[in-house]
């Protein structure tokens, strides 16, 4: 045994040795000289009793990099961004451990090492990426490489693949993401670190958002209040781009889209590279285009549904030693055209629109933008500190300004036959927001983080139409969220406090009249994480969470055309209050991979649009009408996916959701819930052909809708349509020229060009939802890559 134990401790002691010897040294004098790098911190403790270990080796697996750990356990290396490495982790009288790390920025990993005989020692790989493993709810990770199968599409269009998301549809050119039955105000984006503001209000307000932006993409389902503030009540997205590099030459991608069905033209060019006479300091640009024209189902063309838009944005970033700054600026510019049969001049032309099935004007394609239509401007300015403090944690202080402009044209013509030149009405939102907070390094068993922040919005309403009067708000927050983990079992528990002050001047009485109102409550989570081994762990998380009216929601009072509809607020509105469960079960091997998750909602004080018996007839035309009331509502459901490697060569994944909403005041079922829906997708690896063309993959994907048969009876102006099936084909690959490899996806949506109308379109009412399309994606590297 003593032969054994002095053999042992020779190779450990050789090992580190060897290491000093040869050269070995920390990161950030080796990999931060040829690629950009983020910091990798934590703190290695004994499982069993929670103790800091000391003179940890962690090696960076086929690399001569690694440090160890000190008299704290405390460690830190500086690795490639965007980069996944294997990371061993090795200690006398402890079994080995090997963890797969993404990092796409600083962060600190809590690692603990199982004793055992010293002859005995065995290594444990962890496969699982840390942003899944480590939640005690349900979210999924979208990389680069699953975003590039669908750039070019409207940023919601990206997230439909996430079992649980769906889209709510105004037209083929405006959507918004759906999580689990709730949208808009109930669901925070975050956009290079600032929660997205641009009037997300409406049911036709898409996100301002560059498709081509993201470099990364997390979509947390489920209620998120503590970390995100009330808003966050029913998911959060968090939407990464592309970080400035902090080493290399000029390098960029062109990326080249066409889309058959409406004729869309994408493109989008980025570049970056860094200063020389300036260490540390990189910078990036990119530009995006995209025009389409009218869109067409199988049967017809849908007038007037064409868009154009262009983006850009720039990013510099500097990192000295500890510190690093981020400065961030995008601009977001699209005009989208409204389907001109949703815009009706009289009752009778309503029902009887209805009921025809078709457009009753139907024209020749074209890429013109004719009325009605939106015209939006959205500019975001972001700002971002880090300082990685190594005996404390990381400090992290985020400012961020918007200005979302919005412009809103009627088909109306009034005193001539040329369109109108003059917004319906407009609405000017600029925001300040600021946040700041601490992650701490773990002490004994216990980690996380804390902070506070502040939002401040002032909206102007810029022509004589009125939809929602001018206001100002301010919201401010403070937030604690802790973990408690040992052995196979992690705790986590939070609280936030909100409170937001509103100041409205609404039209009453057909004079402008100052209304305050203000709002406070307490949000709070508590989670578990219970690996039972490698592959299989669940995760339960109960949470309380709540969200105030909204202005539009208190106060809208006319003719929202982007949706077509007349909207009534109700200035007597309540906050809406909801507890959530959520159950996750997730396992994951080299074949498998699955997650499923079941949840429950309850939302007492349920704020929605409910459809009014009669149509609102206005100089413009006639009109759905909608009020907002409240209910207490339950929204109960699942999602999930699961994938199994049948063969080297194939792979079969199926994913699906079912949500369930029930209106309890009513006792009925909810309004506008998404119908249940399931996918099957067989995924092929194709071989190479030699050095030419390699990485290539076939997808087959059956999607099947059901028809939404839970709806409240004889109060919608028609009844849910009927399910759907479609069949999509996907193929990608990668074709070498002069050593250059050139990402090419051909995509046919919709193969058997089959008619359909989604429950969650705006305009099913009217017209079926866009026929066949095929795609054609490029991607082009250039520089020094």
């Amino acid at each position: 045994m003593r032969i054994v134990q002095c053999r042992h401790a020779v190779v450990w002691v050789g090992l580190t040795l060897g290491c000093i010897l040869s050269g070995w040294q920390p990161l950030q004098a080796g990999i931060a000289e040829q690629d950009e790098t983020a910091i990798l911190s934590g703190v290695v403790q004994d499982a069993e009793s929670g103790e800091p270990i000391v003179g940890v080796v962690l090696a960076v697996k086929d690399s001569p990099y690694g440090t160890t750990t000190d008299k704290d356990g405390y460690f830190r290396l500086d690795l490639k961004m965007q980069n996944e490495f294997s990371l061993q982790v090795t200690m006398l009288g402890y079994n080995s451990l090997e963890r797969q790390i993404f990092l796409d920025g600083d962060s600190v990993v809590n690692l603990k090492l199982k004793s055992a005989p010293v002859e005995g020692s065995e290594v444990t790989v962890e496969d699982e990426r840390d942003v899944v493993r480590e939640s005690t709810q349900s979210i999924t990770v979208l990389d680069e490489v699953q975003l590039q199968r669908t750039r070019g599409q409207t940023f919601s269009e990206t997230l439909k693949e996430v079992p649980g998301v769906t889209v709510l549809q105004t037209g083929p050119s405006i959507a918004k993401p759906v999580i689990r039955g709730l949208h808009s105000d109930r669901i925070v984006i975050v956009n290079a670190g600032v929660q997205q503001e641009g009037q997300q209000w409406g049911s036709e307000h898409a996100p301002a958002l560059d498709p081509f932006e993201a470099a990364r993409i997390e979509v947390l389902r489920g209620a998120a209040g503590v970390q995100y503030g009330s808003k966050a009540i029913g998911g959060v997205i968090r939407v990464s781009p592309q970080e400035a590099p902090e080493s290399g030459g000029v390098r960029g991608n062109l990326n080249l889209n066409g889309f058959s069905n409406n004729r869309h033209g994408a493109s989008a060019l980025s570049l970056q590279g860094t200063v020389p006479q300036i260490a540390g300091l990189g910078w990036r640009v990119q530009g995006s285009l995209r025009k389409a024209g009218d869109s067409s189902a199988p049967d017809y063309v849908l007038s007037n549904t064409g868009f154009a838009e262009q983006n850009g944005s720039v990013t510099l970033g500097l990192k000295r030693q500890d510190h690093r700054f981020t400065g961030y600026l995008s601009l977001f510019s699209t005009d989208l055209a409204i389907f001109r049969g949703s815009h009706i001049g009289n009752l009778s032309d309503l029902q009887r629109a209805i009921e025809r099935g078709r457009p009753a004007f139907e024209r020749e394609f074209t890429y013109e933008i004719d009325t009605p239509k939106q015209s939006i401007r959205h500019v975001l300015a972001s700002l971002n500190y880090k300082w990685q403090i190594p005996t404390a944690g990381v400090l992290e202080v985020q400012y961020g300004w918007q200005k979302n402009n919005r412009q809103e044209f009627d088909s109306h013509r009034r005193f001539s036959s040329e369109p109108p030149t003059e917004a319906a009405f407009a609405l000017e939102l600029t925001s300040h927001s600021v946040e700041s907070s601490f992650k701490h390094l773990p002490w004994k068993n216990i980690y996380g983080k804390f902070g506070v922040s502040a939002i401040r919005q002032g909206n102007v309403k810029q022509t004589t139409g009125y939809l929602i009067p001018n206001f100002r708000s301010y919201d401010v927050g403070a937030f604690l969220i802790e973990r408690w983990s040992a052995r196979k079992l992690t705790l986590e528990f939070g609280g936030r406090f909100d409170y937001r002050w509103i100041k409205a001047f609404p039209l009453i009485d057909r004079l402008f009249q100052e209304r305050r109102h203000s709002y406070s409550n307490v949000s709070g989570v508590l989670g578990m994480i219970y690996a039972f081994d490698e592959s299989f762990s669940f995760g339960i998380n109960l949470g309380s969470g709540w969200r105030a009216p909204g202005v539009n929601e208190l106060y809208s009072d006319g003719v929202h055309h982007g949706s077509a509809q007349f909207e009534l607020g109700n200035a007597d509105l309540q906050t809406e209050k909801s507890v959530t469960a959520d159950l996750t079960l997730n396992y994951e091997t080299d074949a498998a991979h699955a997650q499923l998750s079941f949840y429950r909602n309850q939302m007492n004080d349920y704020i929605y649009l409910f459809p009014e018996a009669d149509p609102v007839l206005t100089i413009r035309g006639a009109f759905p009408a909608f009020s907002y009331q409240q209910t207490d509502a339950r929204l109960t459901g699942f999602d999930g996916f699961a994938e199994y490697q049948f063969l080297s060569w194939y792979r079969l994944g199926v994913s699906g959701s079912l949500v369930r909403g029930d209106d309890q005041g009513r006792n009925e079922p909810l309004i506008f819930m998404p119908a249940d829906r399931f996918k099957l997708t067989h995924q092929f690896h194709l071989p190479d052909a030699g050095r030419l063309w390699t990485e290539n993959h076939l997808h087959l994907t059956t999607q099947m809708v059901a028809r939404q048969d839970r709806f409240p009876e004889g109060i919608d102006y028609a009844d849910p349509p009927a399910g759907y099936t479609l069949w999509h084909l996907d193929f990608d690959g990668q074709l070498s020229i002069a050593e250059r490899p050139l990402n090419i996806s051909f995509s046919v949506q919709n193969i058997f060009n089959s008619s359909y109308r989604d429950y969650l379109s705006r305009f099913r009412y009217y017209v079926d939802d866009p026929g066949r399309t095929i795609i054609l994606r490029l991607q082009i590297p250039f520089g020094s890559h």
